[in-house]
Parts: structure tokens; C-alpha cells; sequence
């Protein structure tokens, strides 16, 4: 069965290859999540339950930073995502929540897409 999706997505492995910190709208409090999987509309990460840090779904969250070597994906820095799903994965000790880009900006999102095909390719 093939999956229906607006944009292609690509994945990550949960040993903090890319990681992004994030705060709440208006609150100065950060907290940094694991970044799995990553498309034009969104992203799905984890959170250590270690932190005080709990995403709940319509939480509207504001991308502080992101950390990649090559520097392609600072231009999500100030972008907005809003929380649509957290799954509390107790045996892991980890909150699992996925988000969508909120009024990503057109260059932003093309600056996105050509990151995730080029790493399809093998040169992200």
C-alpha cells in the first residue's frame, strides 16, 4: 500500500542525529527533542520524560534551533509548529509528538524540500 502524504518525508535515527529546541508561544522555557522524521509540513520527534517539558496536542511551538553540520536547515529557525499528536511511550521513557509547520514561508519550504531530496540522494 503506498502512503498518501503532501510532502516526502525522511528519517532519522533516535540517537540525537538531529536535534531541535523549541518553546512554547510566548514562554521563554526551551526544552530540546529529538528530531525522527522530517517533510515540507512537519516533523515528528521525541522528548526524554527526564525534563519537565510536556508537549500536549494544539500547543503551539516556536523552533529556537536546529542542529545539523551542514547549517542547511537554519533558515526554520523563528518557524512555528503546531503539535498535532504525543504518544506517552512509558516503557521508553520518552513523549513521541509529532508537529506541522504553521505559515512556513514559501522560500523556507522550498529551502526544506530541496534538503530532503538531496538527501534522498544521499547528500544531505
Amino acid at each position: 500500500m503506498e502512503e498518501m502524504r503532501k510532502y516526502k518525508r525522511i528519517y532519522f535515527s533516535s540517537d540525537g542525529y538531529l536535534t531541535a529546541r523549541f518553546s512554547l508561544t510566548g514562554d521563554s522555557v526551551y526544552f530540546d527533542a529529538t528530531v525522527l522524521n522530517l517533510s515540507a509540513g512537519g516533523l515528528g520527534m521525541l522528548l526524554s520524560k527526564l525534563g519537565n517539558a510536556r508537549p500536549r496536542t494544539g500547543d503551539l511551538l516556536v523552533m529556537n534551533s536546529i542542529e545539523h553540520s551542514s547549517g542547511r536547515l537554519a533558515s526554520l529557525v523563528g518557524t512555528l509548529a503546531k503539535v498535532i499528536w504525543v504518544a506517552h511511550l512509558d516503557e521508553l521513557q520518552t513523549i513521541g509528538f509529532g508537529c506541522e509547520f504553521v505559515n512556513l514561508p514559501l522560500a523556507v519550504r522550498a529551502n526544506l524540500q530541496s534538503y530532503i531530496s538531496d538527501w534522498e540522494k544521499g547528500h544531505g
